[in-house]
């Protein structure tokens, strides 16, 4: 008798093992499938949020302007320091043209009797602060020094501004690799003032 309740003993103790054994990896999985739905809960409030921040797009954004409202020809002075040189040379009679070339872009092409031709593409045009405002951009400048053959340079436009009646215009235009990095600076005749 003692060994059927040592054998029954051993079988209950076998039983709850496999129970135990069942149990346990019932909750394994069950904790598994949990952590899967959290994940996937947790993905799809992701594409939720992303969906809602896409569709809240500036579609009908007042700053964006027609880059036809800053085009034109604007006739003025430019103020140009060297590294080299304390006294800025100022030229009469300089000029930049602005040109659409798509949604609130434009070619922006200063032309100045002493420096060649810089020209700036695909400047992104907005407003803001009562002026229209160019994108810093990176283009080149050709110039034809003391009668020698044109050679061109990588230049930036630094600055761009314009007010919303075209009368004023500044524009900032950095050379870095003419005479130890020259500077540009162009004014409409009312942009000076």
């Amino acid at each position: 008798m003692h060994r059927k309740t040592t054998n029954d003993q051993n079988r209950k103790k076998k039983y709850l093992k496999l129970e135990t054994k069942d149990f346990i990896n019932n909750t394994t999985q069950t904790n598994n499938i949990y952590k899967t739905m959290k994940n996937l809960k947790f993905i799809l409030m992701l594409a939720i949020a992303a969906l809602t921040f896409t569709a809240c797009g500036s579609d009908d954004n007042p700053e964006q302007q027609d880059q036809n409202a800053v085009a034109g020809t604007y006739e003025g002075s430019t103020e140009t320091s060297f590294q080299y040189m304390e006294t800025p040379m100022t030229l009469e009679g300089e000029k930049i043209v602005i040109l659409p070339t798509g949604e609130n872009l434009v070619r922006v092409e200063l032309t100045s009797s002493r420096f060649g031709v810089a020209v700036f593409e695909n400047v992104h045009i907005t407003k803001g602060n009562g002026y229209y405002i160019g994108a810093e951009t990176v283009g080149s400048i050709t110039m034809a020094e003391h009668g020698r053959e044109p050679k061109t340079y990588d230049a930036i436009l630094d600055e761009l501004r314009i007010n919303p009646d075209k009368k004023a215009l500044v524009a900032t235009i950095f050379i870095p690799g003419v005479m130890g990095g020259t500077e540009i600076n162009f004014f409409t005749y009312a942009g000076r003032e």
